[in-house]
């Protein structure tokens, strides 16, 4: 004797569940975006772990960690009809899977920096430490050629400091990051050159 419950349309109650995730999906990967190019995102469908080859550490491997999310709906407002539950349910999961995305990722970012001696020293010196930071970061090279700046992200307290350093309005600090951004190109743009002329070789 089959089991008898109030939504007895399994098929159809999986169609939608198939098109919730999906919208989920899609706007989680919009939010992502915004810290992440798309481009440069691995995706994989099984196992727990990965090894990649082409990093700066080849002999690490990453380990999988796992998030999970529960959102519930309430029955009184299924039978209420209260539609619009649909679009905020789906729009607070999405928005709450993100956050765990940026938490994961600065927390990485963080992990990686402290471990490989990566950071700043000149706290209390806002511009000091901006110049520091712009030194340490190697810059890259797009897919069409151009040398790609890069993204910075900072706290609120970070940035309010930011603003209160006068030195930060000064033509000398204007210059001193200038002079660093040309030379951080021209080297971006000599080790590209060199990739490039590695693969020219290997195909002879």
């Amino acid at each position: 004797m089959m089991d008898q419950h109030p939504f007895p349309f399994d098929f159809e109650a999986g169609l939608v569940m198939q098109a919730f995730g999906k919208e989920v999906i899609k706007q989680l990967r919009e939010l992502q975006q915004t810290y992440v190019d798309p481009r440069n995102v691995q995706r994989f469908v099984h196992g727990r772990s990965w090894q990649s080859h082409q990093s700066y550490d080849p002999d690490q491997v990453s380990e999988l960690e796992r998030y999970q999310h529960q959102m519930n709906v309430e029955f009184d407002d299924v039978m209420l009809r209260q539609l619009e539950l649909i679009e905020n349910t789906l729009s607070k999961l999405s928005n709450e899977m993100a956050e765990s995305f940026v938490r994961s990722l600065y927390a990485t970012v963080s992990d990686v920096c402290d471990k490989y001696g990566n950071v700043v020293s000149a706290g209390k010196e806002p511009a000091k430490a901006f110049i520091e930071m712009l030194e340490k970061i190697e810059f890259g090279v797009d897919r069409d050629g151009n040398v790609s700046m890069p993204q910075i992200h900072a706290g609120t307290a970070a940035i309010e400091s930011f603003r209160r350093d006068s030195a930060m309005n000064s033509i000398d600090f204007e210059n001193k990051i200038a002079e660093i951004k040309e030379l951080k190109s021209a080297e971006a743009l000599e080790k590209e050159a060199v990739r490039k002329a590695k693969f020219s070789k290997e195909q002879q």
